[in-house]
């Protein structure tokens, strides 16, 4: 099973698209998806209509980390895969995961690109697919196998 961690805070907006397409590209996979809220959330996030595959939680504290952590306490998938709110991934990323973390690789990330033609952003992103000194991109979408996270 792989575990959809998505740290939170007052992302509302961002959720309300997210997790429905989340739930739809996984539904014939084994997924879990995990929302999890910083203790300071003031949104409405936690009453967006969801499947049962997904779990909103309020972490007892405020702090990406933290609530990446605390995810991870309640995930039961043997694969992690942290997400940020406001990011699409491609359809198949599942697959693209298994495939990789069944390679011989324990860990990974998704180079990204934004949705915004903006020279400066293009170049931000194409470092996000390159091994390197500049290669600061990726967290958007983080995995790794439960054993060694």
């Amino acid at each position: 099973m792989i575990s959809i961690i998505i740290p939170a805070h007052n992302e509302e907006a961002n959720l309300k698209y997210l997790v429905p397409y989340l739930e739809e590209i996984t539904k014939e996979k084994k997924v879990e998806i995990i929302v999890v809220l910083s203790a300071t959330n003031s949104d409405n996030s936690v009453q967006i209509p969801c499947s049962l595959a997904t779990t909103f939680v309020i972490c007892e504290q405020s702090g990406r980390a933290i609530q990446m952590n605390c995810g991870a306490a309640q995930a039961k998938g043997d694969y992690l895969v942290f997400l940020h709110a406001d990011v699409k991934p491609p359809v198949d990323f599942i697959d693209n995961i298994k495939e990789t973390l069944n390679s011989y690789y324990d860990a990974g990330f998704f180079s990204y690109k934004f949705d915004k033609e903006n020279f400066l952003l293009r170049i931000n992103a194409s470092f996000t697919a390159k091994d390197g000194l500049f290669t600061g991109g990726g967290d958007q979408c983080l995995f790794i196998k439960k054993l060694f996270f």
